[in-house]
């Protein structure tokens, strides 16, 4: 969902979908608070299914039961950091999909923290 002030909704937030009329129109629970969506309307088009997302955009968020994907075709993503995150996403339960390869190179690869970006050099400039 993307920020919209009206219906007091902000970027990033997850509802569960509690109603779907037959005219189109939704009702999505909030934090306990249902939020109306009528058919038609620009909020609408806001709205995005997240059967499954990612784990950068859960950061923060918990869900009863998280499921993690751990395949040696990820390698590249693969990181201790983002294994510990989503595993901790869960407050119930945790079910790892992957091959043996894939879960241990996550839970031995360190990622690197270092960022290359200009905030050193601006640091250093002469100011006028």
């Amino acid at each position: 969902m993307k920020n919209d002030y009206e219906l007091g909704v902000m970027n990033g937030a997850m509802g569960i979908v509690v109603n779907a009329g037959a005219d189109g129109s939704l009702v999505i629970e909030f934090d306990g608070r249902a939020v109306e969506i009528e058919a038609g309307s620009d909020a609408l088009g806001n709205v995005q299914l997240a059967y499954a997302t990612s784990i950068h955009k859960v950061q923060g968020s918990e869900f009863p039961c998280a499921v993690v994907i751990a395949h040696k075709s990820h390698s590249f993503m693969h990181h201790r950091n983002l294994l510990y995150t989503a595993v901790t996403r869960a407050k119930e339960s945790v079910v790892i999909l992957g091959d043996r390869w894939g879960i241990d190179n996550c839970a031995a690869k360190r990622q690197v923290d270092r960022r290359n970006t200009f905030l050193s050099f601006l640091l250093h400039q002469e100011r006028p």
